[in-house]
């Protein structure tokens, strides 16, 4: 979330770990709003080419060899089958949900047959009402080299966001479900075309 939010709006989630091993990957990885912490650019530095909508958010990120591009993942402006990998990290939250049907079809468009969609974001309730409409969390990313901590916020979507939110749509554009786990907050999806 941009700018100063009443703190009485918010309500804070416990705290998300993530533990990112970096696997092997071949050529470039396609990085989903890969702005501000830009952690997929600190795993995988120079094979990353991150797209954000905001170019401030792209600004934001570390200054290392990741192509930064600014870019709506509901228009991707990329040829099929161009990357062997496609990461989101914690940004479908700020998709809405009626978008995802058509950013999960552009990323399996641009995803090389075999490749993979790794997929990292927060299980959120569905909003209850009342005085608290901002969902907040803070991250603890490790990565074999670093340690980043960061903190995420959206406005409080109505609807409950879990793996199946995700699974649901990848299943309908054609994803195979590799791997997927949901714990303590956090909701990890290892998908391939």
């Amino acid at each position: 979330m941009s700018g100063q939010v009443d703190e009485k709006r918010i309500y804070f989630a416990d705290k998300r770990k993530v533990n990112l091993k970096k696997k092997e990957v071949k050529g470039r990885v396609l990085d989903i709003g890969g702005g501000g912490a830009g952690v997929i650019s600190q795993l995988w530095n120079e094979q990353v080419v991150a797209i954000d909508t905001s170019e401030g958010e792209l600004k934001e990120a570390p200054n290392n060899k990741a192509l930064k591009i600014v870019m709506d993942a509901k228009n991707l402006k990329f040829l099929d089958d161009e990357f062997g990998t496609v990461t989101s990290f914690f940004t479908m939250m700020y998709i809405k949900n009626e978008e995802f049907l058509q950013v999960f079809k552009e990323i399996y468009r641009v995803t090389k047959p075999g490749g993979r969609f790794l997929l990292w974001d927060s299980i959120i309730p569905p909003y209850s009402q009342g005085e608290k409409d901002v969902f907040a969390f803070n991250l603890e990313a490790n990565l074999p080299q670093a340690e980043i901590k960061t903190g995420y916020g959206i406005l409080w979507p109505p609807k409950h966001q879990g793996i199946n939110t995700f699974i649901d749509v990848a299943t309908e554009v054609g994803f195979k479900v590799l791997e997927k786990t949901e714990s303590e907050g956090v909701i990890y999806l290892e998908l391939q075309k």
